[in-house]
């Protein structure tokens, strides 16, 4: 089915509000490795994360788990969802890191992954992931 001028033309702003977010997220455990804090945004720039904040990431979560944690952490916008909502992008690894740097959890890794969890969390705890984790988390609209 052909889109109108309009459908295509909201798909291009979306695109464009987005371009801040990463072309190719990469694994905890590669970028802490190769010691290469930065990645390539969709629009052609580099951003850097902190070190303090990838170290932070990593203590929360087994080591076995860093490859599987994708940085920077994707935090989506979901109007479909309710006033106020976001989804946590990526791995469910990437959920847990996330819930258990701002509180909500209080179960290790081993527990949380068979504990059902759900991927939405609300403006404020938004809030308290961007104060406490800046550079390793990026938001985007869907």
């Amino acid at each position: 089915m052909r889109s109108s001028k309009f459908e295509r033309f909201l798909q291009f702003e979306i695109d464009t509000i987005n371009d801040h977010l990463p072309k190719a997220s990469k694994s905890l455990e590669s970028v802490l490795q190769s010691e290469d804090y930065t990645y390539i945004c969709k629009d052609g720039s580099s951003s850097e994360m902190k070190i303090q904040e990838l170290k932070r990431i990593a203590s929360v979560i087994p080591k076995a788990e860093h490859k599987n944690v994708k940085v920077p952490i994707v935090i989506l916008r979901r109007r479909d969802l309710g006033k106020g909502a976001y989804t946590i992008g990526g791995t469910l690894q990437n959920l847990f890191v996330i819930k258990k740097i701002i509180g909500l959890i209080d179960m290790e890794w081993y527990a949380f992954k068979s504990s059902n969890p759900s991927f939405t969390i609300y403006r404020p705890m938004l809030q308290e992931i961007r104060k406490q984790l800046p550079t390793t988390t990026a938001i985007g609209l869907v």
